[in-house]
C-alpha cells in the first residue's frame, strides 16, 4: 500500500491504525534424484512446490518415470506423483508445497503403449498396471481421429523376449505397440 492509500482508509474509518512490513521469502533446501536430467541440491523459494523442483532439475530423463515419482519427508514417502493429471489434463492437485530437505525421487520409467496412427496424440506413453489397452488408449492418447477406422487396428504386444504376439483389448498392458490404420 501506498501513502495514499492509508489517507484514503483514513478518511472512512475512525482511530484506525495500518501498517505494513515485507520480508524476504527464505530459501530451503530440496534434493532432487534418480532419474532426473541434473539431479542434487537446490536451494529453492519456500513457497515451491514439486514441480518447480523438478522444473529446476531438468525434469525426468526418458528412462524416469511420469507416474510414480516419490516425495519423500523424513525419509517417509509422504506421496506418489502422477504427472499426467498435470500434463494431459493441468490438474495441479498433486503439486504439493515442499519443506525443507524434502527429497522428491524419480523412478525407473514403468510399463509403456506406443500409439501411433489415426490418434489424437500419438506418442509412448507410461501405463499403470491396473490400466486396459482401452483406457490408455482413449485417456492418454486422447480418442481416435476422425479418419480412424475403429473395426481395425492392429494391435502388437511386445515381451521382454522381443516376441510379437496379437492380442485383444482385455489384456493388461505389459508393453504394445498400437497402429490405427486408415479407412
Amino acid at each position: 500500500m501506498c501513502s495514499s492509500d492509508l489517507k484514503e482508509i483514513e478518511k472512512h474509518f475512525v482511530n484506525i491504525e495500518v501498517s505494513v512490513n515485507m520480508g524476504a521469502l527464505r530459501s530451503i533446501k530440496i534434493f532432487v534424484l534418480g532419474d532426473v536430467e541434473n539431479p542434487g541440491a537446490y536451494d529453492l523459494s519456500s513457497l515451491s512446490t514439486a514441480f518447480m523442483a523438478l522444473y529446476a532439475a531438468g525434469g525426468p530423463t526418458k528412462s524416469g518415470t511420469l507416474r510414480k515419482i516419490l516425495l519423500k519427508r523424513n525419509n517417509k514417502t509422504i506421496q506418489t506423483i502422477d504427472l499426467y493429471d498435470y500434463l494431459l489434463k493441468g490438474n495441479h492437485k498433486q503439486d504439493p508445497q515442499l519443506q525443507s530437505f524434502d527429497t522428491i525421487f524419480v523412478p525407473p520409467i514403468g510399463n509403456v503403449i506406443k500409439v501411433s496412427g489415426h490418434v489424437k496424440r500419438p506418442q509412448i506413453f507410461e501405463t499403470l498396471e491396473n490400466n486396459t489397452l482401452f483406457e490408455s488408449l482413449f485417456q492418454q492418447a486422447g480418442g481416435l481421429s476422425p479418419t480412424a477406422y475403429y473395426k481395425k487396428m492392429r494391435l502388437d504386444r511386445i515381451a521382454s523376449d522381443r516376441k510379437s504376439t496379437r492380442l485383444n483389448s482385455s489384456h493388461q498392458i505389459i508393453s504394445y505397440a498400437v497402429f490405427c490404420l486408415k479407412k
